[in-house]
């Protein structure tokens, strides 16, 4: 019974630590654009993909067309997406 509280408890604070990341990524703007696309094409994380294309879709046009190249060489086949 205590190795499920200690499951359930990791599993929780789990779910605190991804809710408070993709709040803090919806706060970043283009100006962290850099640093994001290079953290997004890096990551093997796939949970994380529909984060990338939330942060794409929130640029402007000319911002995001100048980011599309570097998802060509993403780790994530389906970030590769965001290249076309």
């Amino acid at each position: 019974m205590d190795e499920y509280r200690r499951v359930a408890a990791l599993e929780k604070q789990a779910i605190y630590d991804v809710s408070h990341f993709r709040e803090t990524l919806s706060r970043l703007g283009p100006e962290q654009g850099e640093t994001l696309v290079a953290f997004f094409a890096r990551m093997e994380t796939p949970e994380l993909q529909a984060d990338a294309f939330a942060f794409m879709a929130r640029l402007p046009p000319d911002q995001a067309v100048a980011y599309r190249d570097r998802f060509r060489s993403a780790r994530l086949p389906g970030l590769r997406l965001l290249a076309e």
